[in-house]
């Protein structure tokens, strides 16, 4: 389960768990996270998740919400991600280990080998390490023979000035490990199809993409009706490993094939969407 941390400056104040569907941000004494400072709004915004994703939006605050420095409405959340409010901020922390971590590695006994044959120490092999020096202990010494037993011939001496040459080793030659095949690497992108602002084509770069009439979003629209008026942020597009969702930033503004869009909805290839006057189509494609 998600937890998040509430920090003042470098210093962690308190830990909570995410275990409910929101939290209201503010410094009025009513909201499940309150932060007493003058510069936060009295409802400043909230956090909230609506099946796998989560995320913050402000409740139109004086000073702003800031996610990793930069300003928003209402933004996805991801691991580590930073929700800035004045001078106090909240750290947004997912149960799932991040990927790199320590694994254990079982190596086959020829892989084994050739590792004991590599120069330097490795604590991977004790145990061949262990079964070398039982291998290389002095015999326990013979005992006398009997009377009238043949005695045995004895191996000849040999001179302390000479090295005998080391023992030949079975060479053994791993078997090459098969090469897996190449994953498939997604690309999307919004296709004008009508009312371009800008440039015909928009490729969905990073993990959120915003569309609306103000010069900060990625995706510039044209306003609809007499005075061409739209939102300065009507949607946004987030991506979760091969997943796209459209989150819609101004409840009913953005339309998903005809249906308005309240909250969020899966995208999928050649879906149109529709805000104000520009017409996108979503387009997917893996190379």
């Amino acid at each position: 389960m998600p937890k998040l941390l509430l920090k003042f400056n470098a210093a962690v104040i308190k830990e909570i768990v995410f275990d409910k569907p929101s939290f209201s941000v503010g410094r009025k004494p009513d909201n499940d996270i309150v932060i007493d400072n003058p510069a936060v709004s009295g409802h400043h915004c909230k956090l909230a998740n609506i099946g796998d994703t989560y995320f913050v939006e402000d409740l139109e605050s004086t000073n702003g919400t800031y996610v990793n420095q930069k300003r928003v409405m209402k933004a996805g959340l991801h691991h580590n991600d930073v929700v800035t409010i004045a001078r106090h901020s909240i750290v947004f922390l997912e149960d799932a280990p991040p990927p790199g971590a320590d694994k254990t590695m079982v190596l086959p006994p020829a892989a084994v080998e050739a590792l004991a044959a590599s120069p330097g120490p490795s604590p991977a092999l004790e145990i061949v390490a262990a079964a070398a020096e039982l291998d290389s202990a002095p015999p326990a010494a013979a005992s006398e023979p009997a009377a009238g037993a043949p005695a045995m011939e004895s191996a000849p001496a040999v001179s302390p000035d000479k090295t005998l040459p080391p023992a030949a080793s079975p060479q053994r030659t791993l078997p090459p490990e098969p090469v897996p095949p190449a994953a498939a690497t997604t690309t999307a992108r919004l296709r004008v199809l009508k009312g371009a602002v800008s440039q015909p084509e928009f490729e969905l770069k990073g993990t959120s993409t915003y569309i609306g009439k103000s010069d900060r979003a990625q995706v510039p629209i044209q306003g609809s009706g007499i005075f061409k008026s739209a939102p300065e942020v009507a949607a946004s597009i987030h991506r979760k490993g091969e997943n796209y969702t459209l989150m819609a930033i101004k409840d009913g503004y953005p339309k998903v094939n005809g249906a308005d869009v309240t909250g969020q909805v899966p995208l999928k290839d050649g879906d149109i969407i529709v805000c104000g006057g520009t017409t996108l189509q979503f387009c997917v494609q893996k190379t």
